[in-house]
């Protein structure tokens, strides 16, 4: 019964380990903004635009339409990198799969050694 706790705590404290003795040999970029208010800034920007703002001439749709978190790339006239819109479209990916792992394990349908 204590045995998924124990682990779950060992790969912890493993993890940690790593990340401290590694930390020199991380890339830290501190040219970037405040991540917090990019996140935000990207969000609101696909709240309140729903079609392409400024858009280039040179530029052209293609098949399929954008989103409207897309819709904030420089290719579709908005003021964001691909990048930035990229990075927080990754984010949101990761927080409903850590929702979504949340309530599936308050829920009570874990795994379980006793049957």
């Amino acid at each position: 019964l204590l045995l998924p706790s124990i682990v779950q705590t060992t790969m912890m404290i493993i993890g940690l380990f790593i990340i401290i003795k590694l930390k020199n040999c991380f890339y830290i970029d501190t040219t970037r903004q405040n991540p917090f208010k990019n996140v935000i800034k990207v969000l609101q920007y696909a709240k309140n635009h729903t079609f392409p703002v400024c858009r280039s001439a040179f530029t052209y749709w293609e098949n399929d339409i954008p989103s409207r978190i897309n819709l904030g790339k420089h290719k579709y006239g908005g003021p964001f990198t691909n990048e930035q819109v990229e990075d927080v479209k990754t984010l949101l990916q990761l927080l409903l799969l850590i929702i979504s792992l949340f309530g599936f394990q308050l829920s009570g349908d874990g795994y379980s050694l006793s049957e």
